[in-house]
């Protein structure tokens, strides 16, 4: 664990015996003041406001259970910048509060961000965490994040985090934070932890119909807001992303049915352990999860979601890495799921550079990599690319089956070399009206499909290891191309 982020956490363990947490500002942008909790009231004179921009310099900025911190002013401020220079990690446990009522809150120490159980935020436009040393705003204006220096403050809005050096790390420790249907929720700095508490309350992110992006750096570069994404660009490296314990990160479809929101993370190895990413639709059409690791993306024992229950098409999958490992029973689908009417699977794509391992190991619970149809919608294609060896193993399974009425998946698998193995099946099948899909392999090596497994949930049927688009109803049979070098 990076040492800002544990003294930080050790910090927030000892706060139900401290003194109350202090907010104080520095004086750079406004006058030097000590504020009074447990309620702090952060009004905009205590700030620096030019156009819808509003800037606050704090030398302290800690939040404990119970406490709230809301920053206030008039109704045309857009943008609330809440820099902390004094050089020590803040701890959020309890509520960040922002009444202006169009505004979003950019919230940045350089220096480290733990949020605890006990944070919230309630902000009416979008949520930033970072520890950038600068933001830029678009007309290339530059705030220095780092110390209490004076500033320029343009109206300009802002337009990317910066980096000279590896940024500090930002830590929820089983906080659930939630924006308000359509915003965007963002974390921005070095390594990147959601985890459960001590007391086992998983961590969160939630934004309904929103967007959600989280971006762990190393070194120097910048990360630009590009409408609902953030962009990485100029790092010699990422910093780790890991989500874990139950931890989730949500962009399901609100209520006023505005279709599944966009998720997109970025890192250096990228860990899903016991955790869920879901961009989940019913009535509108859903966008996208997009997942990058520069070196290993792992999932185990994990569901990445991104499927339709209604008549609203399902969004789009993207997992990139130098290698990817899926297990332990999880789930990464883009299916037309149970429910769905006339909405249409999402595009399902897996690209490494080196190396793709699908495997499982409970007969009860397989790992799957699916874009299925259990209604009237089409599947989406499915497309594996692999630089390297494309590995299955056990109960491990890629599917793009018609179950109804919707046509199979078109499979495409790009590998180096495939091993296959324990009963691993690659299907697109039909078992309704629909036709089946097409598997169409393209191998640049070695093929290897060897063994069986008796399947429990099929009163144990000896089911082989291979590529399959068979026909158990009214459709038709889709086909298979195998080409190899």
């Amino acid at each position: 664990m990076p040492r800002s982020i544990a003294v930080a956490l050790a910090a927030m363990a000892l706060l139900p015996c401290a003194a109350p947490a202090q907010v104080a500002t520095d004086g750079s942008v406004g006058a030097r003041a000590s504020l009074a909790g447990p309620a702090y009231a952060i009004p905009d004179f205590l700030g620096r406001r030019v156009g819808a921009n509003l800037l606050h310099s704090f030398s302290t900025f800690n939040i404990r259970a119970g406490e709230s911190a809301t920053f206030s002013g008039v109704r045309t401020i857009e943008n609330i910048i809440a820099r902390i220079t004094g050089g020590l990690p803040s701890t959020i446990d309890g509520q960040l509060r922002v009444t202006a009522p169009d505004a979003s809150l950019f919230l940045v120490n350089p220096a480290g961000l733990v949020f605890g159980p006990g944070a919230s935020v309630d902000v009416p436009g979008s949520f930033h965490a970072s520890t950038a040393h600068s933001l830029s705003l678009s007309d290339g204006t530059v705030i220095d994040m780092r110390t209490a220096s004076p500033v320029t403050l343009t109206a300009a809005p802002p337009a990317a985090f910066g980096f000279d050096m590896p940024g500090a790390a930002i830590a929820l420790s089983g906080a659930q934070l939630r924006v308000r249907e359509g915003q965007r929720v963002s974390l921005v700095g070095g390594d990147i932890t959601l985890d459960a508490s001590a007391a086992g309350r998983a961590a969160a992110l939630i934004a309904p119909s929103g967007a959600i992006n989280l971006v762990a750096t190393r070194g120097a570069g910048a990360v630009a807001i590009e409408g609902d994404r953030l962009a990485p660009s100029g790092f010699a490296a990422m910093g780790d992303l890991a989500i874990r314990g139950g931890s989730a990160v949500l962009a399901n479809e609100g209520p006023a049915r505005r279709g599944g929101g966009t998720v997109v993370m970025r890192g250096g190895d990228v860990t899903l352990d016991h955790a869920a990413v879901e961009a989940r639709t019913r009535f509108g059409n859903g966008r996208a999860i997009d997942i990058g690791a520069t070196g290993r993306l792992a999932i185990d024992a994990s569901n990445v979601l991104a499927v339709t229950t209604g008549a609203g098409d399902a969004g789009s999958l993207r997992l990139e890495a130098r290698d990817i490992a899926v297990s332990g029973g999880s789930l990464v689908d883009t299916s037309c799921d149970p429910g769905c009417t006339t909405g249409a699977g999402g595009d399902l794509t897996l690209v490494a550079g080196d190396s793709i391992s699908i495997t499982g190991n409970d007969p009860l619970l397989p790992t799957f990599v699916v874009s299925n149809s259990f209604g009237g919608g089409r599947n989406g294609p499915i497309s594996i690319t692999a630089g390297g060896t494309f590995a299955m193993n056990g109960t491990a399974l890629v599917q793009g089956i018609a179950i109804a009425g919707g046509e199979g998946s078109t499979i495409t698998l790009d590998t180096g070399a495939i091993e296959m193995s324990g009963g691993a099946q690659v299907d697109a099948s039909t078992r309704g009206a629909g036709r089946g899909g097409t598997i169409t392999v393209r191998n640049a090596g070695a093929m290897r499909l060897t063994g069986t497994r008796r399947d429990p949930l099929q009163g144990e049927a000896t089911l082989a290891t291979g590529f399959f688009t068979s026909a158990a109803g009214a459709g038709a049979a889709g086909g298979i191309v195998i080409s190899t070098a």
